[in-house]
């Protein structure tokens, strides 16, 4: 039976290899405080009658600071994270410190202080973590709080000490703890980095404890989805069980699989799909799947069709997003099953044009009504610099024309928008103002999602006018809360 640790047991200390006082002093700038003619060392307090580049005394590299009525000794202190990752027999330990070196004004000698703030065990395969005031198991009895430390007491400290083991050391390092039959030391050896940050060490370590069948998976010969399970954090573990590895290994082995391959022999035969092959090996990541996956859920085409069919976009340059776009408007409207015909038109954007128009028939009229109290409600959008400007649709065939001119699906959201549940602006370039540019989507103070041409995403410029965009707004808004008050005294 598995051990389950224990907050007292995770509570034990383990003795330090270093000195934070040491270590923070020496990742520290140091002052030559002048005070009169004298000046004084910060690290060792010594006092002397000249400046050096470095003190006499501890030989600690000096940067001068003259000493005033009004100096202001709080601006002069350093905060440190120091992070040290240390092994007994039975654990692994990440330890967070924050460490502060302060200077005492009547000594003018630095002084530090730190305190124990985080610690992350790996212990009898359990991965545990208790913080100030909080403490997490992910399998036992207890837990409360927060999982990790990122500001404490309202202290940020900007740099990072941290005490790891090189990857070339790692190896040799776990050969004394729980982790040594896992091959996550060998992964190590073959990085290029002689170092890394420390919380991905520690999370491929946790990893490994939590997911020690994975060492299975690499010997079984899927060195692929081996290497996949170890670094991608775009994983499913909910999916990637030792089960079904083993109920589908000859045919990983025979396809050199790695995740996406996994992934979607196991969304294919979940969804009752027959596949070659020659199917999977074209399989490049998970998403490709999903969308595989969604298209089949909607028209009940066989997958290698929908595959061939989506792989046509990399050559006409258009949207998967555009192709699921239409299928759904000609669910909604035809509510009926799917030919070949229609599930992969041989002109996408036509017939997402038509299908825009069919989706938005049956209530256009009443729309147009609508429409009149929903601009008047967002013209105080309009805005403009020298190069771009944001627009309001004059009606709602303009925003019709927006998606037939761009080739995108902005027609489909006419019912949104007159209902009043999200904004449709228009980004013009102010040298060609009515020519369609890009199209704004506006909900809830915030850009939902912009898109140009064939649903293409906005460059830089365009995200950086977006931004000036929003601090105009804001700065209406503040003016006009400043206003109200003064206007409820006048009444």
């Amino acid at each position: 039976m598995k051990n389950t640790v224990n907050l007292e047991e995770l509570s034990k200390d383990i003795p330090l290899e270093f000195s934070i006082h040491d270590l923070v002093k020496k990742n520290a700038h140091h002052y030559h405080f002048r005070k009169g003619k004298e000046y004084t060392c910060s690290n060792c307090g010594k006092v002397v009658e000249d400046s050096y580049p470095s003190c006499p005394n501890c030989h600690c590299e000096l940067e001068p600071f003259q000493i005033k009525s009004n100096t202001n000794y709080a601006r002069l202190s350093k905060q440190f994270w120091i992070i040290a990752l240390q092994k007994t027999s039975d654990r692994i330990v990440e330890r967070w410190f924050i460490a502060c070196l302060e200077i005492n004004r009547f000594s003018l000698v630095s002084e530090v202080s730190y305190e124990e703030v985080e610690r992350n065990t790996i212990m009898n395969g359990q991965i545990s973590s208790i913080s100030k005031s909080r403490y997490y198991l992910n399998q036992g009895e207890w837990c409360y709080g927060y999982k990790y430390v990122d500001n404490f007491n309202g202290k940020t400290p900007r740099k990072r000490i941290e005490i790891y083991p090189q990857y070339s050391q790692m190896k040799s390092w776990l050969s004394d703890t729980e982790l040594k039959y896992t091959t996550i030391g060998d992964w190590f050896e073959k990085q290029e980095e002689p170092n890394t940050k420390s919380y991905a060490v520690f999370a491929k370590l946790a990893f490994a404890a939590k997911y020690s069948w994975i060492e299975k998976v690499y010997k079984s010969g899927l060195v692929n989805l081996w290497l996949d399970l170890i670094q991608s954090y775009q994983v499913d573990f909910r999916r990637a069980k030792p089960s079904k590895i083993l109920k589908y290994r000859n045919l990983l082995i025979k396809v050199n699989a790695g995740w996406p391959q996994f992934y979607a022999i196991d969304r294919f035969t979940q969804i009752k799909q027959s596949f070659s092959l020659d199917l999977i090996k074209k399989i490049n990541t998970a998403d490709q799947v999903n969308n595989i996956v969604k298209v089949y859920q909607i028209t009940k085409m066989p997958i290698q069709k929908i595959m061939n069919y989506i792989n046509t976009f990399d050559v006409g340059g258009y949207s998967i997003a555009t192709y699921i776009d239409y299928l759904n408007m000609m669910n909604e409207v035809y509510q009926a099953d799917f030919n070949e015909l229609m599930a992969f038109p041989k002109d996408l954007i036509k017939a997402h044009d038509d299908a825009v128009e069919k989706f938005n028939a049956p209530t256009h009229e009443k729309e147009v009504e609508q429409w009149k109290t929903v601009k008047s409600s967002i013209m105080k959008y309009a805005y403009q610099n020298s190069k771009y400007a944001i627009v309001i649709p004059n009606s709602i065939q303009h925003v019709l024309n927006e998606g037939k001119a761009l080739h995108h699906c902005v027609g489909s959201y006419v019912p949104k928008i007159v209902e009043g549940k999200t904004t449709i602006l228009f980004i013009r370039e102010v040298d060609n103002i009515n020519k369609p540019f890009y199209t704004l989507e506006y909900n809830n103070n915030s850009v939902i999602q912009c898109r140009g041409m064939r649903n293409q995403t906005a460059p830089i410029e365009i995200k950086e006018f977006l931004s000036e965009w929003e601090r105009h707004l804001n700065k209406k808004a503040k003016k006009k809360q400043v206003r109200m008050p003064e206007m409820a005294m006048c009444a």
